[in-house]
């Protein structure tokens, strides 16, 4: 009997190998086509299809490993980069939750895209990291549409009598930011204008944005923690954009493959 439990026990162990093998790479369509593969084969037994419609459905994906990736990026790999970092799995619940969120806002964020012919998905982005996912606030910083910003940019929008729609406030920021015609750049570019919303301040030193890169294996730390105030041994907390989009990406509520 012990040899019999055994045997199953190193099947059911060379079954999740296979699994896990399967999924270790950063593109959810090769993932999803590799694990097919197994089931298909027969190299994986899937009673009752189980496995394969939880394939099909979630596009189950953990990250690869890369450890070529630089500490701090340089804007002219940001495109390659983009593909080559993996995300930390550790906080996958965290990104899968917000990229939930900005999912559910594309219609209210393709509002603003037709009006500043930015990606939605930019918009969007933009929305979850400066105010957590609060329709709200200003796009420009989290504070309050009940007044004009207070807080850097202040005095925003400079049109209009408070409270402001989350629309025209958001219109005002893409704008200020200089995210507005970003629909036509590469990826590179996408990503340079999105770390300029939030300032290029730690490229003096020599430190991966986290508001581009946290939550990747991009980013090491380093963060402001007040105006001009930088802390070496302080890491973000929250995911960054490329975690975002690239979740947003493996879930094919996106397409960026033709942008880089």
């Amino acid at each position: 009997m012990k040899a019999v439990n055994d045997l199953d026990l190193q099947r059911e162990t060379a079954k999740s190998d296979l699994l896990l093998s399967a999924m270790r790479t950063n593109d959810s369509k090769a993932a999803q086509q590799n694990n097919l593969f197994f089931i298909d084969s027969g190299l994986i037994a899937d009673p009752g299809d189980k496995l394969k419609k939880a394939v099909t459905k979630y596009f189950p994906v953990l990250p690869a490993p890369s450890g070529a990736v630089p500490s701090f990026l340089d804007p002219s790999d940001y495109a390659q980069a983009f593909w080559q970092v993996s995300l930390d799995a550790s906080q996958m619940s965290m990104i899968d939750n917000e990229a939930n969120k900005i999912t559910a806002g594309r219609q209210t964020f393709k509002t603003v895209a037709k009006a500043t012919h930015a990606p939605w998905y930019v918009v969007g982005v933009v929305w979850m990291l400066e105010t957590g996912g609060d329709f709200s606030t200003h796009l420009h910083n989290g504070d309050p549409l009940t007044a004009q910003t207070v807080h850097v940019p202040a005095g925003r929008p400079l049109q209009g009598q408070p409270p402001f729609t989350w629309e025209a406030s958001a219109i005002d920021a893409i704008k200020l930011y200089k995210l507005d015609n970003a629909d036509t750049l590469d990826l590179g570019d996408m990503l340079d204008r999105l770390e300029g919303y939030n300032g290029y301040g730690y490229r003096r030193h020599q430190v991966s944005s986290p508001f581009l890169w946290a939550f990747t294996s991009g980013y090491a730390g380093g963060s402001y923690v007040a105006d001009g105030v930088f802390a070496s041994d302080v890491k973000w907390a929250r995911p960054g954009a490329v975690a975002l989009l690239r979740r947003l990406q493996d879930r094919r509520a996106i397409n960026l493959k033709g942008t880089n």
